[in-house]
């Protein structure tokens, strides 16, 4: 019986800190996810506690995808900035998927809005 005990209390700590290793969440953004602007922000800043591998952007204005010039190397970092481009007035999303440390896949969005000018 302690036996069976003595498995199952390994088997749990192993799922528990898989799951939990696999799920890294993310330390910050710039802009954060709802801001608002009365000019075009210059970038979009992503932060995390470990190194991770930025995999994919995207940034979409009113259904429309934004070219992005920014070159994905996959490099381990903590940090990514992405330049943006000039940005018209308009809702937008920005998406991401990064790869933690464990080869483990996760992607992430935040929308944001630049106002128009006020005549």
């Amino acid at each position: 019986m302690k036996k069976l005990l003595y498995i199952t209390a390994v088997v749990l700590i192993v799922i528990l800190s898989s799951t939990a290793e696999g799920h890294i969440g993310t330390l910050s953004t710039s802009p954060t996810d709802g801001q608002v602007f009365d000019t075009s922000p210059d970038s979009v800043t992503v932060s995390y506690g470990v190194d991770v591998r930025l995999t994919s952007i995207e940034l979409i204005a009113n259904g429309e995808e934004v070219e992005l010039d920014y070159s994905l190397n996959y490099a381990p970092a903590k940090e990514f900035i992405i330049p943006l481009p000039q940005l018209e007035k308009g809702n937008y999303k920005f998406s991401w998927t990064i790869m933690g440390p464990d080869s483990h896949k996760m992607s992430y969005t935040i929308q944001f809005k630049v106002r128009p000018v006020e005549e």
